[in-house]
C-alpha cells in the first residue's frame, strides 16, 4: 500500500468530540493543554507535553512537525476538542506506522481536568474504527503501562485482546522503567457503540456504529 494514495478525512465527529487535523492557531489551545496537565503528562506520557518549560513558539514548532508527519503518512495526530464549550481536552494519534502490513499503535491523552468522564476510550474507540476503515489497517495496537490502571481498562473495555506484558520496556520521562501490556485488534467487529461522521471535503460519512 502506497499511504500517499490515502485520501484521509480530516476531521472526526461524535456527540460529544471534535477530532480534526491540526492548524497553526492551535498553537495557544496546545499551550494551555499542555500546561494545565504537564504533571500528569510527565508521569504518563512523553514528548513535548511532558516537558516542564515549553512556550508558545515550541508547540507551533511541534505543530509545523505533526503536519509534517500527516503529510508523509509517518505520524498522524488530532487534536481533541469537547463539542459544546470548544475546549482542547486531548491528543488522538496514530504512531509506529508500518504501511508494509499495514499497522500502527494508537494513543491518547487527555488533561487532567477532564479524566474520569470517558473521554481517552471515546478516542480510542474513534482510532480503532478510523485505523481498520479508513487506513485499512491489518493489525493494531495499544500499550500500556501497568503502573496506569485507569490506561490498562481502556483496551479491555473496547475488546482488544490481551497479548503479553514487556517488562522494563520503556523508559518514562520521569525517568521511570515502564512495564507495558501489549493488547491487538485485527478489525472494528463488536466496538461499543458509538456515533462517529467523518468529514472529507464537506461531504460527511459515517463509520459502523
Amino acid at each position: 500500500m502506497d499511504p500517499l494514495n490515502l485520501n484521509l478525512p480530516t476531521k472526526i465527529e461524535t456527540d460529544r468530540l471534535v477530532m480534526r487535523r491540526w492548524v497553526a492557531d492551535d498553537a495557544q489551545p496546545l499551550y494551555e493543554f499542555q500546561h494545565e496537565s504537564w504533571e500528569s503528562f510527565h508521569k504518563w506520557s512523553g514528548g513535548i507535553l511532558a516537558k516542564k518549560d515549553v512556550t508558545q513558539d515550541d508547540m507551533k514548532a511541534y505543530i509545523d512537525w505533526a503536519l509534517s508527519g500527516w503529510d508523509k503518512r509517518s505520524w498522524l495526530e488530532f487534536p481533541v476538542f469537547e463539542k459544546s464549550a470548544g475546549k482542547m481536552i486531548g491528543t488522538a494519534s496514530f504512531h509506529h506506522l508500518d504501511w508494509t502490513v499495514p499497522k500502527g499503535r494508537i494513543g491518547c491523552n487527555v488533561c487532567q481536568s477532564e479524566e474520569g468522564k470517558g473521554y481517552a476510550t471515546e478516542i480510542a474507540n474513534v482510532l480503532t474504527r478510523y485505523g481498520f476503515e479508513v487506513l485499512q489497517f491489518k493489525r493494531l495496537e495499544i500499550r500500556c503501562a501497568l503502573g496506569n490502571p485507569a490506561s490498562v481498562k481502556i483496551p479491555r473495555k473496547l475488546g482488544y485482546q490481551f497479548l503479553t506484558v514487556f517488562e522494563k520496556n520503556k523508559v518514562s520521562a520521569a525517568g521511570d522503567l515502564w512495564d507495558l501490556e501489549i493488547h491487538v485488534r485485527f478489525d472494528a467487529d463488536g466496538l461499543p457503540n458509538l456515533n462517529v461522521n467523518l468529514e472529507e471535503n464537506g461531504v460527511v460519512l459515517g463509520l459502523n456504529q
